[in-house]
């Protein structure tokens, strides 16, 4: 399903038929949900591109019914947990992160990177550590025990996307 941005806002009528929303970070695991799983039957996916574009912001924030929960599925590091605080923050909705725990992350395939910048996001998850919520914790750990690896999506698609379906019916709204 696709929505034209500020569109869908301006009319003031969107009647969401669909268990909630999942937003996406990336447009190869968008294509992987849409074309592996039976997810987009039931949850309207939203790939971000990213970042929090102010139109989707405002959607999630005044579109969304409040008694539909909002997942999302990023890179697991620093900068992934960073989109999904923002869209939250800038939304005023809690957003659950699915396919984003230790476990997951410790058998996730890690980029290779130069020291400075494992260093960087190493000091970037221990900043993340003091301040992220608890559904992020086992995440921030496990990336400081770690040394600051990072872990994103792609690499998971084996793991995740089987259980997908069954890991978002869980959600509730919170």
């Amino acid at each position: 399903m696709e929505l034209p941005g500020w569109t869908v806002t301006r009319d003031g009528r969107f009647d969401l038929q669909a268990r909630g929303v999942f937003l996406i970070e990336n447009q190869e695991t968008f294509e992987a949900v849409a074309s592996r799983t039976t997810v987009p039957r039931t949850w309207l996916c939203v790939w971000t591109e990213g970042f929090a574009s102010g139109a989707l912001v405002h959607f999630l924030g005044k579109c969304v019914p409040e008694s539909l929960p909002i997942a999302a599925w990023g890179d697991l590091d620093p900068p992934g947990i960073g989109i999904i605080l923002d869209f939250a923050e800038k939304s005023g909705r809690s957003i659950q992160p699915i396919a984003m725990d230790a476990e997951l992350y410790r058998r996730g395939r890690k980029l290779v990177e130069e020291p400075p910048q494992l260093e960087k996001w190493l000091n970037e998850a221990k900043r993340q550590a003091k301040t992220v919520p608890d559904h992020f914790q086992g995440l921030v750990a496990a990336m400081i025990e770690h040394g600051g690896f990072r872990c994103e999506q792609e690499g998971m698609h084996e793991d995740v996307l089987p259980n997908l379906h069954l890991w978002l019916a869980e959600l509730k709204p919170l």
